[in-house]
């Protein structure tokens, strides 16, 4: 089984690239997602930072640390309120046929960094063929 983060903020392309060039957190990148949004031919942007894989049995760990080197976004977040913007912490949980059902716990850290973000939680879990490597 395997496991992995990571932090997406998504809004407009000027927003996100004034949140990602004010914060400056190594190894995050920008891009135009495929999602549409409510207005017809406007897209989402995304930034996003670089995957993290957690040990399994010890994800709030990682995912504390993740959200660490991710602090730098909390001003830039609060400065924009009212701001159409959404944050998501991924998880991602890769499993073979064999494994049983894998669950997350996170710590009250790990929720209240993630509430000082906005943000929200997507675990997906997804079988390993669906992955390369």
């Amino acid at each position: 089984m395997r496991v992995q983060a990571y932090l997406r903020v998504v809004s407009d392309e000027a927003t996100i690239r004034a949140i990602h060039n004010d914060a400056k957190i190594d190894g995050t990148t920008i891009r135009p997602p495929s999602i549409r949004r409510r207005t017809l031919g406007d897209t989402w942007w995304a930034l996003e930072t670089q995957m993290a894989d957690l040990e399994r049995g010890d994800e709030d760990r990682g995912i504390i640390e993740l959200l660490k080197r991710c602090a730098p976004l909390v001003p830039c977040l609060k400065e924009r309120t009212g701001t159409d913007i959404d944050v998501v912490l991924e998880i991602v949980t890769q499993y073979r046929e064999h494994e049983g059902g894998p669950g997350i716990y996170l710590s009250r850290e790990a929720i209240t960094m993630l509430s000082e973000l906005g943000g929200a939680m997507d675990h997906d879990i997804v079988p390993d063929q669906m992955f390369e490597g």
